[in-house]
């Protein structure tokens, strides 16, 4: 038995991830303790032992005007607030085997590469590129062939770098330069670890140059390539696949899906999660335009879309739900229409659902799309009303493309059924007795 330290995220979709990575660990015999910030939820379900450690930065500076030296006290106040000491002795007590902290956990991530002896690091991460893809940009769903395309792919990543800095710019100049991620950059360089980190990538401001990362996502619905030494896939983390409505406690949408099954009217989830930022507004007019359109298909609405539940008034064939269990309805579904968020992709290849994909972020959304295009398994959902019911039809209709996700989601399913996971941190406890710097290169 090895004892195991998780930083997880404090956002919800990918605190699930470390939960349920901790649970699967707890399972396998292993002591797995959480080390959380005092603000996070109570998780300890899962098997797992919970400590409290201050670890994530709180400057908050909006609406502060620019002031000479902002930085250097936000950095020190940080550094003083969060230091290494409380950490320290958090390892210290817990003597972990391994650490495994959340992608966007910066702050633990700095503070433990900043200890004297720090233990044996991994890191979690729940996104497909992390790092540029050869010859692609971001929202590429394949190899390009023309000079044109491949030159317009090789720009495209350092413009998207140059976009994100410039958002960190903006949020600098708001903040008094006291945001986030000034204040990380500046505890980094503060304890020396800077050079250890990279921010040429396109999302995160912080990733090691060479530890170990357990990628939660499936290597075959990435876009074929050869993945870095670092890289290990895990699969998505999601636990066993609904195959009836035993989740489904809400009678009334139980009673909605049991008559649509009845009725034989095709059923479609419509879910695009809680992070995203985009237009919903005009996507939800533009449901509602499709639910007329389609009146013999049972939509089912939710995600975080209360706001906008006026748009579907009078539509019989429309269930709204604040909170609708998505893997439990996908069972059913002949199709979903969603935001593409890493997780939503998951389920719905794994229970075999084709999709219509439309990304609302500025984050992962948009690459995760045009993976769903490079397999055939989706299209974007893009146009007015009767456009996206022509293209639903299609999905729905397309028997390729049902065969397409079936073979993909064979291999979604392995990877919790084979006990992917467990297996890649005990590959990392092994190596660890030596130096860890790189995870495995063997691949699941």
């Amino acid at each position: 038995m090895a004892t195991i330290a998780i930083v997880p995220s404090d956002v919800t979709s990918k605190r699930m991830l470390a939960v349920r990575l901790g649970a699967l660990l707890a399972g396998a015999g292993h002591r797995v303790v959480m080390l959380v910030d005092a603000s996070d939820s109570d998780d300890t379900t899962g098997g797992f032992e919970r400590r409290e450690v201050a670890i994530r930065c709180s400057t908050d500076g909006s609406g502060r005007r620019w002031r000479p030296f902002a930085l250097w006290r936000a950095s020190r106040a940080a550094a003083s607030t969060l230091g290494t000491r409380e950490l320290a002795a958090a390892f210290a007590e817990v003597q972990p085997d391994l650490v495994i902290v959340d992608i966007e956990e910066w702050e633990a991530l700095i503070l433990a590469l900043a200890l004297e002896s720090p233990p044996p690091l991994a890191v979690l991460c729940s996104f497909f590129d992390v790092w540029p893809i050869a010859g692609l940009g971001p929202n590429d769903p394949g190899p390009q062939g023309g000079l044109i395309d491949r030159a317009r792919g090789s720009v495209a990543w350092p413009w998207l770098w140059f976009r994100m800095r410039a958002h960190d710019v903006k949020q600098q100049l708001v903040s008094g330069r006291i945001d986030r991620v000034a204040v990380s950059r500046a505890l980094a360089r503060r304890l020396g670890v800077r050079d250890q980190l990279t921010s040429r990538q396109w999302m995160h401001p912080f990733v090691p140059h060479s530890l170990p990362m357990l990628v939660c996502n499936a290597l075959e619905l990435d876009i074929p390539h050869e993945p870095r030494d670092e890289v290990v896939h895990i699969g998505s983390l999601l636990g066993p696949v609904a195959s009836d409505a035993a989740s489904i406690d809400d009678p009334a949408l139980f009673a909605v899906i049991e008559r649509a099954r009845v009725e034989g009217r095709p059923i479609v989830l419509c879910a695009f999660g809680t992070l995203s930022t985009g237009d919903r507004t005009t996507l939800m007019r533009r449901l509602a335009g499709v639910a007329q359109l389609r009146p013999g298909y049972q939509f089912v609405v939710g995600s975080a879309v209360e706001a906008h539940a006026g748009e579907f008034v009078g539509l019989s064939n429309v269930h709204i739900g604040a909170w609708i269990p998505q893997r439990a309805v996908l069972s059913y579904a002949a199709a979903a229409v969603v935001h593409s968020g890493n997780a939503t992709l998951h389920e719905c290849v794994a229970a075999r659902v084709p999709m219509l994909v439309h990304p609302l972020g500025v984050n992962d959304q948009s690459r995760n799309a045009a993976r769903v295009v490079r397999h055939r398994i989706g299209v974007l959902a893009a146009g007015d009303a009767t456009t996206l019911a022509g293209l639903l039809d299609a999905v729905i209709a397309d028997e390729s493309m049902r065969q397409r996700i079936d073979a993909l989601a064979e291999h979604v399913t392995r990877y919790e059924r084979d006990g992917v996971a467990v297996s890649a941190v005990e590959e990392l406890l092994r190596a660890s007795r030596g130096h860890l710097t790189v995870a495995a290169r063997s691949r699941p």
